[in-house]
């Protein structure tokens, strides 16, 4: 199975999720850009004291701020951000099903899932998908997968939107997806998708009556 990254998937039917904050994005997802810029700001504010004659307070700026930039790479290692937690679970959960891997898809699955269409919905036990899983690897030659945000829904679950497209036995294939994230000890599982586009169309009511 081959993941294939960086092409596009051109579902411009589908906005973006707004994710969360510019800060949150610098100091904790990527926290060497946020040690970056404290360093430069660090470098900067010590070199101007030192052109008027103030070094030893340059020295206690260039020492803080040396500190201040460590902690945030420290920072950003241990605390996982809502966008970190839904990337991670969609590629884990999308990379299982692509491998026909089913007890991982199991593990990363409530023990029922909603599924969403359109305008319709309908309850699957996780037995029933994790039994449809080892036909996937034969099905599915390569996928692409690029994640298009999350956010909050309520003050436990989680959408993370994501597109996904391939090719596999039966052709190409293109689509949209949200995936309601529940937490579940230390990790997520996924209580509900909705198909927000299928095949290019934006009515996907007919998915569920394959199901």
């Amino acid at each position: 199975m081959m993941l294939v990254v960086g092409q596009a998937f051109g579902f411009d039917q589908v906005d973006n999720l707004p994710g969360g904050p510019l800060w949150q994005s610098v100091l904790l997802e990527q926290p060497w850009i946020g040690a970056a810029l404290v360093g430069l700001i660090t470098i900067v504010a010590a070199f101007a004291l030192n052109r008027v004659g103030r070094g030893k307070p340059g020295v206690v700026v260039a020492i803080g701020g040396t500190m201040v930039a460590g902690g945030v790479v420290v920072l950003g290692a241990r605390v996982e951000t809502d966008a970190e937690a839904a990337r991670g679970t969609v590629s884990e959960l999308i990379g299982a099903i692509a491998e026909g891997d089913a007890a991982s898809v199991e593990a990363l699955l409530a023990e029922s899932i909603t599924f969403r269409s359109t305008s319709q919905r309908r309850r699957v036990s996780r037995d029933q998908i994790v039994a449809q899983v080892p036909m996937a690897d034969r099905v599915i030659d390569t996928y692409r997968l690029r994640h298009r945000g999350a956010e909050r829904d309520g003050s436990t679950m989680l959408i993370a939107r994501f597109a996904l497209g391939g090719e596999g036995d039966f052709g190409p294939f293109t689509s949209v997806w949200d995936a309601v994230l529940s937490p579940d000890g230390e990790r997520w599982v996924v209580v509900e998708l909705e198909a927000l586009v299928l095949l290019g169309d934006s009515d996907t009511d007919w998915l569920l009556s394959r199901l």
